[in-house]
């Protein structure tokens, strides 16, 4: 891994972490029960990553991402986190791109509320 990977999995590392503590007031709003248990959501969402449909699965996140529904985001934000890893190879052979994580993050932090300004860019 090269510094500007390292770098770039740094930024949305921090990023993302941000994300989990700010959701913490969407947390108050639905039982611990509801984010103990797999939702549908999460059991679809997993579904697209074992088969390797990361278009798909983003493109469901973009379907069904909603600020009503805070327990999503988790699941989202472990998409994001799960494919950051991926070598640029297995990305290019997904036909998904870092840039495409980066954007994926930054539409669903203005979804939910928490949208990042010009200086915070990662």
């Amino acid at each position: 891994m090269n510094l500007q990977e390292d770098w770039f999995l740094k930024s949305i590392t921090i990023y993302t972490d941000y994300l989990y503590t700010m959701v913490g007031q969407y947390a108050k709003k639905v039982t611990q029960e509801e984010f103990r248990d797999k939702n549908d959501f999460e059991l679809l969402l997993e579904g697209y990553m074992r088969a390797d449909l990361i278009n798909e699965g983003e493109n469901f996140i973009f379907e069904y991402a909603d600020p009503d529904k805070p327990e999503y985001l988790f699941s989202i934000l472990q998409f994001y986190l799960r494919i950051l890893y991926y070598s640029d190879e297995r990305l290019r052979e997904l036909n998904f791109s870092r840039e495409e994580i980066q954007e994926g993050i930054e539409e669903i932090a203005q979804i939910y509320g928490y949208p990042i300004s010009e200086k915070e860019s990662i």
